[in-house]
């Protein structure tokens, strides 16, 4: 008997220890269920079917992963979570899955289980109990009969002479335009066109040249290279002979091909040689043979400057000057005249 009796009071001590675990491990009650609208879908309507769950506060709704096919179902979207308060101090979250089926008949979702976790990590599953859809055909029911396809939507009538008419009402602006355009460029370029002669524009270059006063600073190399370029250019263009990028002797040697007289053949080459000995030597000139090197210049353009009132052929350049027996008439007029003159 006293073993009966140690029995009996040990196992009514396990009997009270283990009743405050029990008591906590109880499940607290939740809800879950599945909801949608009623309404009547049709092949490929949106379905929003809204998955509710109620708990307790303090507790997580972990909601399930879904497939793009859930059943016979095709998810094409779920909205996140969200959370709100009842009046007994309980919570409800709720998400909203969009679905859709495609064939007309009464469906049935699947079975749905998610967890809950309390505060202290603990899970508890529950299960969301299947709902039913009914999808409708559009077909009416009983008609069986067959029907053409709808034809193509007709445009509207679009008028040919409208489009014509509009069509020419554009390129007419886009002339417009186009002819405004080169009207102003050619204004422009008419503007801009100078008219000068050789020896004017040549004159003008020296006379910028010396407005520059490049000596008074020490720039001789430059006020020598600029001045000789003005003149070689000026020389090309009048007596019709290579001036640039050539040597002084290369130029002394067609002056005599061509028959030049031979003062001017030894002025341009002497003017031509003190320019080569400032631009590629040590040498420095002083400020006054600077400005004498522009007079030089000047002077090669008075004694070359074609004259206007001797414009014509070789044969009234002869009839003037019958002293000039060795005219060449393939020449230009300034070769013509210095060889007159020599």
């Amino acid at each position: 008997m006293q073993k009966i009796s140690i029995l009996i009071t040990l196992v009514v001590s396990i009997i009270i220890l283990a009743l405050p675990v029990l008591t906590v491990k109880a499940d607290p009650q939740f809800e879950a269920v599945l909801r949608i609208q009623d309404q009547n879908y049709t092949v490929g309507d949106p379905i929003n079917i809204e998955l509710a769950v109620t708990h307790p506060a303090g507790y997580q709704v972990i909601f399930p992963k879904y497939e793009q096919t859930w059943g016979q179902f095709t998810i094409n979207s779920v909205n996140p979570p969200t959370k709100i308060e009842n009046s007994d101090g309980t919570k409800t979250s709720t998400q909203v899955i969009d679905a859709r089926l495609f064939a007309p008949g009464i469906f049935v979702t699947p079975e749905l289980n998610l967890s809950i976790s309390d505060e202290n990590g603990n899970l508890n599953e529950i299960t969301a109990a299947p709902i039913s859809v009914t999808i409708n055909s559009v077909l009416i029911e009983g008609d069986t009969q067959l029907r053409d396809i709808k034809p193509q939507a007709e445009i509207a009538f679009f008028n040919i002479w409208t489009w014509l008419f509009s069509l020419f009402i554009f390129v007419l602006f886009i002339c417009g335009i186009a002819y405004l355009r080169n009207r102003h460029k050619h204004k422009r370029l008419v503007e801009m066109a100078d008219n000068r002669t050789a020896d004017e524009i040549a004159l003008g270059e020296l006379n910028h040249i010396e407005s520059l006063k490049l000596p008074e600073n020490g720039k001789f190399k430059e006020h020598y290279t600029l001045t000789s370029i003005c003149i070689r250019r000026y020389l090309e263009t009048t007596l019709g002979i290579i001036f640039l990028e050539r040597a002084t002797f290369e130029i002394q040697r067609s002056l005599k091909q061509n028959r030049i007289n031979n003062e001017l053949i030894n002025q341009i080459v002497g003017f031509l040689e003190e320019s080569d000995l400032v631009k590629f030597s040590k040498f420095t000139p002083d400020e006054t043979s600077a400005y004498m090197l522009l007079e030089s210049g000047r002077e090669i353009i008075k004694i070359t400057k074609p004259d206007p009132e001797n414009t014509t052929g070789g044969e009234e350049a002869n009839q003037s000057n019958p002293s000039s027996h060795n005219f060449n008439p393939s020449k230009n007029n300034i070769t013509e005249k210095l060889e007159v003159i020599a």
